[in-house]
């Protein structure tokens, strides 16, 4: 009978059942906490012999004075200078670079361009990323040799050496698109300006006029295989998400792995507050290793899925949301869209600028420009080059008696019959309309949410 008091006794302290709960509760947790992720096979690459890489890289070296060249490839501003500017420093924006200035620095460069042009001869594949600690110092170097190349394309020009200027452009243009193999994200967006430089620097001259029709053919093929050798997109992203897993893997193994994933949201644990502080141990502490590696996991392999969506479906169907209840996740996984809408846009201005060789070289052969873009083929372009911007469709051409125009629909996906984008068109076959617009870029500021029409070509 004691023993039952005793035991009643006991079962009405309702609290010691709570510690209990309580206690059970946080050894769960914990084991739960520390499960790590499951082994995933994340895979290499195999590099080719020799690769354009190290051939770059060996180029990079020999580069000289390449922050003179920055300044040197830009349009110098125009009417009085500020007082106190120093016009005789070339980091004044009022400083004009001379011809003989600018032959002096591409002579000077000749060993690295020579090095950087059998580079491009060469295959490329990037040294894969598998740690967050992966570093890629060569691209800056990258955009450097782009601008060398663009200033080689500005000397041969004010000589009139046309097809040299356009060689210039189209090599940093092949750069630029060879980079992007093997690399993530950033490769492809250091890439995607490399291919700009390029394209400035054959545009801003008026370098197309001025070719004959072999030339301009010549060039045209050249392009047409830069674009069709073209890293895709989804390759950029899937190479971010095995970097991303990888990393993950390597800091869940460490024993302090909380601390190191603190430091990934930009801020070192010495400039953080207190409170911060607190806040991020007490939500890291909530962590399972397996389930946050899982969720990013999932996260990406949808995003790479959804970036092989053709650019319309990706209008109308939802982005796959990031899933920022996961506090890793939230600092792991960016919104991608922006990203792709620059790689569509960088892709349909090379399509653009092809087709204009091709058409300069069949204007020239026949004495007047095709009827429709299938009389390129195959002797000016191996097919018609398709619209990044469209679901699958050619770019839009039409004839009008001795001059034409040539646009793609852009990234409202919808054809405005070849209105452009802020009313401009941004590059063009016609030498007077050059002139007219001579401040005119090669490629627009366009913005992801901009109406109208990428028009390459308004002859006149």
């Amino acid at each position: 009978m004691n023993y039952t008091n005793t035991l009643l006794t006991w079962l009405r302290e309702w609290y010691v059942w709570v510690a209990m709960l309580i206690i059970v509760s946080a050894i769960g947790i914990k084991i739960h906490n520390n499960m790590l992720p499951e082994a995933s096979a994340i895979p290499g690459a195999v590099m080719p012999t020799p690769n354009a890489r190290d051939t770059f890289n060996a180029a990079e070296t020999l580069a000289k004075d390449s922050d003179k060249i920055g300044y040197a490839i830009e349009k110098p501003r125009t009417g009085p200078a500020p007082e106190g500017e120093n016009v005789n420093d070339y980091k004044s924006a009022w400083h004009v670079f001379s011809l003989a200035d600018k032959e002096q620095l591409v002579d000077e460069n000749k060993p690295a361009l020579d090095q950087l042009h059998q580079g491009l001869s060469e295959q490329y594949m990037n040294p894969p990323a598998r740690s967050f600690e992966a570093l890629f110092p060569y691209f800056a170097k990258d955009r450097g040799m782009a601008r060398l190349l663009s200033l080689e394309s500005q000397v041969d020009s004010a000589k009139q050496d046309w097809d040299g200027a356009a060689t210039s452009g189209i090599d940093s243009i092949q750069l630029g698109s060879q980079i992007q193999h093997g690399s993530p994200m950033i490769g492809m967006l250091v890439g995607v300006a490399c291919e700009s430089i390029g394209r400035k620097a054959i545009s801003n001259q008026g370098v197309l006029n001025h070719l004959s029709a072999d030339e301009a053919k010549f060039d045209a093929l050249r392009l047409a295989q830069i674009t069709e050798n073209e890293n895709p997109y989804s390759q950029a992203l899937q190479e971010d998400a095995w970097c991303g897993e990888a990393g993950l893997l390597q800091i869940f193994h460490t024993e302090d792995w909380r601390k190191e994933l603190g430091s990934l949201g930009g801020q070192p644990a010495w400039n953080s507050s207190l409170v911060d502080l607190l806040r991020t141990n007490l939500t890291l502490s909530l962590v399972s290793p397996r389930d946050s590696y899982n969720r990013y996991k999932t996260y990406m392999d949808s995003i790479v899925a959804y970036s092989k969506l053709p650019w319309p479906a990706q209008l109308s169907t939802p982005e796959p949301k990031v899933p920022t209840s996961d506090p890793i996740c939230a600092v792991l996984c960016p919104v991608f869209s922006q990203a792709d809408f620059k790689y569509c846009a960088n892709l349909t201005l090379d399509r653009l600028m092809e087709t204009q060789f091709a058409l300069r070289a069949y204007d020239l052969d026949h004495h007047g420009y095709p009827s429709s873009l299938d009389q390129l083929v195959p002797e000016y372009l191996p097919s018609v080059p398709l619209d990044p911007f469209s679901n699958n469709s050619t770019l839009n051409y039409h004839l009008n008696g001795n001059s034409y125009l040539l646009y793609s629909i852009g990234q409202d996906a919808t054809d405005n019959r070849g209105t452009p984008i802020d009313n401009t068109a941004f590059f063009t076959a016609s030498e007077p309309y050059e002139l007219k617009n001579q401040d005119r870029i090669s490629d627009p500021n366009m913005d992801i949410n901009a109406k109208g029409d990428i028009v390459a070509g308004v002859n006149e």
